[in-house]
Formats: C-alpha cells, structure tokens, sequence
C-alpha cells in the first residue's frame, strides 16, 4: 500500500470495484427474481395440465373422500411434492346448501365461506362457474399464490392448484444472497466474479429448468404417458406405458397408437373419439386395449391435442391408468383367466378339477367332464371379421354358463373349446344328460351383423372315476371322446370308451409311420385288368397303391388313405402313383399302344387350383399321350362344386385325357349335373354286382340294367367292379357293359405280374 503514489487513485478503483459489485449484485437479485418469476410460470404450465387430466380422471370417479384419496395417491402426490413442498390441490364443488373444498392430502371435506363475498376467491367464482385459467394473487389467509383452475365438466365443480410464491422465491434468491466474506474475496476479483456469475446464469437458465421438471414429472407419475406427433406417430413414452403395455421405448417409437387396438370397439367408437379432438382438442373413456403379449385389459384413457406456435395441430399426449380396483371389476384381466371370455382358463380348470375329485374320493361321488367343440367357428371369423368371432365366443360363454347349476365350471381352453366341470355327480348318465341340454343352449340362435347365426357343436364326455383318476387323464379322456364325436359330424355327443382310445393311439401311431413312409417312398403300385366285355382281353388297367411296411407286409389303402386324407398326405401319395403309373404304361405301350390306366383323384387333389398343370408335367415327364390316361372320381367329389368340376374336367377333357365316375349309384348324382360332367365311364359300385342273380328277378339286377342302359343313352361306356363268377360276367355281358373288372379275371398284382396278361385272353 505505500508504495502507491497515488492512494486517491485506490480509492477510486476500491470504489469503481464496490460500485461494480453492487451493481453485479443487483443485477445478480434482480435476475433471481425474474427467474423465480419465469418457475412459478412453468410450474403453472405444468400445474394445467395435470389439473386438467385430474379433471377426466373425476369426470368418471366417484367424490367419496377415500376415492378421492386414492385418485390422489395414485401419483397426484408424488407429482405436488417435485414441483412444490408448500401450496394445495384441491377440488370444490358447489351444493345446495353452500360450497364445500376437499384437500387430496386431507381426507375429508370442509364448508368455505361464500366465494361471492370475498375478492380472494376471484378464481374459485370463476371456477365454478365453468371456466378454466391462471391466477396470481393473495390468496384467503393472505400469502400470495399462484396456480390453475379447472372447472368439471357436467358437474358444479372445480379444481384448484396452487403453489405459494414465497418458497419458489426463496429457493432462487438463497443462491443470489452473497455473504460478505465472499464480497470482500472478489473485490479484487471483480472480473472473476463476473464470469462466475454468467456461468451460473447458464447452469440456471429457465428453460433448463422446465425441461429437467417435465423429464422427471414424466418418468415419475403411474400413468402410461404416449405422445405422438402430428401423424399420429408415437415420438415418446414413459416408463410406466412400458410397465403396462409391455412395448419397450424402442419398440413402440414411431409406430402408430393402433399397436394397442384389442378390436373390442367398433369403428364408429374411433369415430367419435377423433371428431371429439377436432371438436374440442380433449377425450377420454374407459377403453379395451391389448398388450404386447395379446392380453386384452381396461384402461381410463385422456387424449390432449397440442397445437404448435401458429396454432396447428402438432401432435397428441394419451394419458392412461390401470388401477388395481378397476381391474378387479373385470375378471378378463385377472390371472387364470381367459382375458377374452373371463371364464377360468385350463390352469383354474385344472386346480378345480383336482380340488373336485378329492372331495368326489371323500363322498364316494362322481364328477362329469364335458368337452365342447364349436362347429365351423372359423367360418364366423372368416365371414364377419374377428371382432364379431369374440362376441361369439363372449356370448356364448356368458350363454352357457348361465344354463349350468350353481357349483359347476365352465373354462375356455382354445379358440372355440369350452369344457365344463360337473362335480358332485350322482348317476354317470347325468353327464349325457347335461351335455345334450348345452348342446341345444349352443344351437339356439345368435344375431351378428343384423343376421341370425346357428351355431351347432360337438360334446365329448367322460366321468369320474371310470374314465380317469386325475385331472389329466380325465381332460384327456374326455377330449377322446369329443375326436369320436367330431368324426360323426356337429350335434353329436359321445362318451369316453376305452376301445376308441386304444384306437386313437393306433391311428396316431399310424400316422407316424406313414409319414416316414412318403419320406422313404416305402409304395408300390398294383394293377387290376378292365377286360373287353366281348374279347375278354385286357384293356385297360386300374392302378392301386399299396403300401410296403418295414417289415415287407402289405397294408391295404382301406387302413391308410382315410387317414391320409385327413392329414393331406394324400396329395404326396397321389402324385407318387400317378409318376409310377405312367412310368409302368410307357413301357407297356410298345406292347399294346391301345393300352390306358387309370389312376383314382382324391378329393384333396382334386381341390388343388393347379391340378391340371401337375397332371400335365406328370405326363410330360412320362412321354405318355394324354388319351392313354383315365382319371377316376368318385360321385361326392365330382358333385362337390359342380361349376367349378365342370371347368377342370373340360380343360383336361380338351386335351384327350378321360373321365370315369367311380361309385356310381351309391351317391346322390344329379341326372342334370350329371349331363354336364364332360365324363365318358360310369362305373358300376361292386355292392350292385356282387348281388346280381338267376333269373333277372334281383333288385341290384334292376338297378344294373338301368345304370347300363342310361349310360348308353347319354353315350357313356360302362365299368362293372367287383365281378367275381362266370354267372355275373354272363349277366354283365348280355346287357352289353363295355369292361368288366373283377377277382374273376385278375386279383391286383405289382407291375411284373401284370404285365404277363397284357394282350393276352383272361
């Protein structure tokens, strides 16, 4: 200090300093204040919006003070507390006899003084009202407060949130108050101090601020929150959307909200939510959604439009809740239940089954289990769409259930399986009993779509303790009993038998096996010789498949092509033969290039849309013409879609390959439709001319003598099967069928041993 020559000099620079630091530090009070200002307006913002889905949450809720606890508890509270220790939240109503507050921290309601009287309750006037705003002012005891007011729609009501502008103020200005040994520090510091404080002024920046509040407010609260943008694009979502819909952050930005449609609402519901937004930029609704893992659940869904700076729609904000208590109400959302139906589902079925046969051992009682099929349920969901398949089902378990007595169960095991649990039988028929009178509560008509529905079914039954000693063998036998009863077509019940189960595991069994068997082409092909009826020469030949076991023996098609059939295995088998066939008939046409084969066409074939190109590559590939090749119907397939026989056979018929009605007689052919049929052999069935008889007095005689002579008329030629005495072929002969088939001239023999009566007289 004594150096200096001039001390007035350091008085002015410690003045300039001190004067530079008042000013710093006023500037410095000066900023805070603004600052607090600019929080307590962002905590309004915020306060708004969560008054205003307050709102929609009590437009639905009761006004019970403990429900309104719990609505505060749900995350109202912990939201209050993060923007302010200090303020209320509080819901007023207007009644006839004054006006009353309810505080949601509180737990009971409190008379106010008519808001009329007093200039403080300014909002709480408004608010009742009907209007919604920001208020600034002293409030009745006055401190001064700001906050937001909504009122409740169709109700004389309003909520109040407000926070105390004390304590935001002296949040901010307990860093703005520097004590005196940190000013005496920066005297000499000025410039320091200077970039200290605009380095706090951008830490502390009010958009900053707004932006860490609204990050944490939204992973805070319980509600799933989703926000979309214009395009109706999911942009951001909370923790707790994830926790309820199961679609992680990842997973759901930027689909479309419709990932959570259940297809419980109709369009017209979609409707009126979107023109409610455009109306008036607010919806909510109780609300069927589904989760990620399909579950189907109750929601209190709130939709907020946002509108950007020039006022344009700029997205949406979906708030929903799935409470404990709302859940329960509804037993599809509840564990061990079907989420569409809310019967119990096989697990609840399963433990109940148990629980009833303990208590069947300990009353010597018996239990009935009856397994039920919808018929052709899947032509509902085909024909009217999946949303009328659910009400269906929703029906017709509310249906069924309704018709059983007070004690018994009915589950939902699959699409259209329902099973019901009949315990404390006295009689076994009981059981029958029981399954006939659902089945006739099944056949009782629906409407969908305006439309009477009648759906029909097939009842499976089995009984403890004959049946099963547990609750898997007894599911089990009586989902036996419904295979048996679906193989006799819808109306049917059955019971559990023993010797259809044995034969159950045969066919699986055999299925097994055959399986293996198109893997390893474990076939052969047999051939039965078609004689000239006048000749007795062969000409033509029917081709047979057979199927060669692992153990070399035979198995006939009766005991497989059934079961083929039904697995569509028979497509595979049956192009198999058709090569193997035309492969044979290449090397017998240089012998007799008169020759032809016929090869039988299943059903399933049949059906293929591309039947014909496959037969035609299966000619191609054998270099066999087409006019040496028959192919065999029998009467049910040809009449099955008689347009659409009529333009296959025709096409193939063009090309010189030829048609025979196998079975013929024994069906239910129409003499028109048969007319139409581009077909050139009737085939006799075997069942009229194994009873042919001397003299001509047999009924089959009649009927062979009539097949034969309409055939002739519509110029068709004729097959007799099954001839199997010279008695039967003289009979055949003289009323001029053109081929006869039969034990009597050759049993079906593999492609060597046929071959040796080619050309030869049998």
């Amino acid at each position: 200090m004594a150096r200096l020559k001039r001390p007035t000099g350091l008085g002015l620079y410690v003045s300039l300093t001190v004067a530079l630091i008042m000013t710093a530090e006023t500037a410095l009070f000066v900023s805070y204040s603004a600052r607090a200002r600019q929080a307590i307006g962002s905590r309004m913002d915020t306060l708004d919006l969560y008054a205003a889905n307050r709102v929609d949450v009590l437009s639905a809720a009761s006004y019970a003070p403990d429900a309104l606890a719990r609505s505060w508890s749900s995350g109202g509270a912990a939201m209050f507390a993060r923007i302010n220790r200090t303020g209320s939240f509080l819901l007023v109503e207007r009644l006839d006899d004054g006006v009353r507050a309810f505080r949601f921290d509180g737990d009971s309601y409190e008379s106010l003084p008519d808001p009329e009287r007093y200039e403080s309750y300014e909002p709480i006037r408004r608010g009742l009202r009907g209007e919604s705003g920001h208020w600034s002012g002293p409030s009745f005891d006055g401190r001064q407060v700001s906050g937001a007011y909504r009122s409740v729609p169709g109700r004389r009501a309003a909520v109040f949130a407000s926070i105390e502008d004390a304590e935001v103020f002296s949040l901010y200005m307990r860093g703005a108050v520097p004590s005196a040994l940190i000013t005496l520090a920066v005297v000499t510091l000025a410039g320091l101090s200077y970039l200290a404080l605009s380095f706090l002024l951008r830490r502390r920046d009010t958009l900053g601020d707004r932006m860490v509040l609204a990050a944490e407010l939204f992973d805070t609260v319980r509600e799933g929150i989703a926000v979309t943008d214009a395009e109706n694009r999911i942009v951001s979502v909370n923790s707790a959307f994830s926790d309820i819909t199961g679609w992680s952050a990842d997973e759901a930005i930027g689909k479309n909200p419709r990932i959570l449609k259940s297809d419980r609402h109709d369009p017209e519901y979609y409707k009126g939510m979107w023109a409610s937004l455009r109306e008036s930029g607010r919806w909510s609704d109780d609300i069927w959604n589904r989760k990620r893992d399909g579950t189907v659940y109750r929601e209190r869904l709130s939709i907020t439009r946002i509108r950007d700076a020039r006022g344009r729609t700029g997205g949406y904000v979906a708030v929903f809740s799935v409470s404990p208590d709302e859940t329960g109400k509804d037993e599809r959302c509840v564990p061990n239940r079907d989420p569409l139906t809310g019967l119990p589902n096989r697990e609840l079925l399963k433990d109940r089954l148990s629980t009833a046969i303990a208590n069947a051992e300990r009353e010597a009682s018996g239990i009935g289990l009856l397994y039920i099929d919808l018929s052709s349920f899947k032509y509902v969901n085909t024909s009217y769409g999946y949303a009328s398949g659910d009400s269906l089902l929703q029906a017709m378990g509310e249906r069924l259930s309704a018709s059983m007595r007070k004690g018994d169960t009915l589950s939902r095991l699959a699409a259209d399986d329902f099973v019901a649990l009949l315990p404390s039988l006295e009689r076994p028929e009981d059981a029958v009993a029981s399954a006939g009178h659902l089945l006739e509560t099944v056949r009782r008509p629906f409407e969908l779509n305006g439309e009477a529905i009648y759906p029909d079914a097939s009842v499976g039954v089995a009984v403890y303790p004959d049946d099963g000693e547990d609750a898997d063998e007894l599911l089990a036998s009586a989902n036996a009993a419904l295979a048996h009863a679906k193989e006799s077509g819808p109306g049917s019940i059955r019971s559990y038998t023993p010797a259809y189960q044995e034969r159950a595991a045969r066919r699986l069994s055999l299925d097994g096996r055959l399986r293996k068997a198109v893997e390893r082409e474990s076939f052969a092909v047999y051939y039965q010789a078609r004689v000239d009826s006048a000749a007795r020469t062969v000409e033509s030949a029917e081709a047979l498949v057979r199927w060669i076991d692992d153990d070399g023996s035979v198995i006939p098609p009766s005991e497989f092509i059934p079961l083929a059939e039904d697995n569509g295995l028979i497509v595979p088998i049956g192009e198999w033969v058709l090569a193997r066939a035309l492969a044979d008939l290449r090397g017998w046409l240089e012998r007799d290039p008169a020759l032809r084969v016929s090869v039988n066409l299943s059903a399933r074939q049949f059906r293929l849309p591309d039947i014909g190109d496959r037969v035609d590559r299966a000619l191609s590939a054998a270099g066999v013409p087409y006019d040496r090749l028959e192919l065999e119907l029998t009467e049910s397939v040809a009449m099955n879609d008689v347009s659409r026989s009529v333009a296959v056979m025709s096409d193939l018929d063009r090309r010189g390959l030829s048609f025979s009605l196998d079975d013929f007689g024994t069906g239910y052919s129409s003499l028109y439709y048969l007319n139409r049929l581009p077909i050139r052999w009737l085939k006799i069935d075997q069942s009229f001319v194994r009873d042919i008889r001397q003299p001509d007095a047999s009924p089959s005689n009649a009927i062979v003598n009539t097949i034969i002579d309409m055939a002739r008329s519509l110029g068709l030629g004729t097959i007799a099967e099954g001839c199997e005495t010279e008695e039967q072929y003289g009979f055949l002969s003289r009323r001029g069928c053109s081929q006869i088939q039969g034990y009597l001239f050759s049993r079906p023999a593999p492609a060597p041993e046929f071959e040796k009566l080619i050309g030869r007289g049998l």
